[in-house]
C-alpha cells in the first residue's frame, strides 16, 4: 500500500469565512495539488482509488483512503454518507427518503446507507448556507 504525504489539517471550530479559505493537499500522480475544500462536492472510493469531485464538474483521482481524506476535511461540512462516499453538506440539493436514502448533488446521485442516514440529515440541517 502506497503511503501518501499529506499536511494534516487541525480540526478547530471555524467561521464560514475560514472554511472559504481551508485547503488540503492531495497527492496526484507525482504531484501535490492544493485544493479549496469549498469547491469539493463529494468524494467517491471506487476500484481502490479515491475520486474527488468539484463544483465545475471536474474531478481528481488520488491515492488516499476514504478514512484518510475524511480526517483532512472539516466537520460538520463534510460527512460520510455511505462506506464509499463523503459529501460536502453545503452542496446537497435534495435528500430523497428511502431505506437509507439518496442525495442529489449537482445532477449527481449519491447513495446514503442506513448506517449514515441520521448523521447525513443532521449535517444537512447544520449546513444551510
Amino acid at each position: 500500500m502506497k503511503t501518501t504525504k499529506l499536511i494534516a489539517a487541525v480540526k478547530i471550530p471555524m467561521s464560514d469565512a475560514d472554511y472559504m479559505l481551508w485547503r488540503i493537499n492531495l497527492d496526484y500522480m507525482k504531484d501535490i495539488v492544493r485544493v479549496l475544500v469549498n469547491i469539493i462536492t463529494h468524494v467517491e472510493s471506487k476500484d481502490e482509488k479515491l475520486i474527488v469531485y468539484f463544483l465545475d464538474g471536474s474531478f481528481l483521482n488520488c491515492d488516499l483512503t476514504i478514512s484518510a481524506i475524511l480526517e483532512l476535511l472539516p466537520e460538520p461540512q463534510f460527512v460520510q454518507c455511505h462506506e464509499s462516499y463523503i459529501v460536502n453538506a453545503k452542496h446537497i440539493n435534495k435528500y430523497l427518503n428511502g431505506d437509507g436514502g439518496t442525495l442529489l448533488m449537482n445532477e449527481k446521485i449519491v447513495p446514503v446507507s442506513r448506517q449514515y442516514k441520521d448523521v447525513t440529515i443532521a449535517a444537512m440541517r447544520v449546513n444551510v448556507n
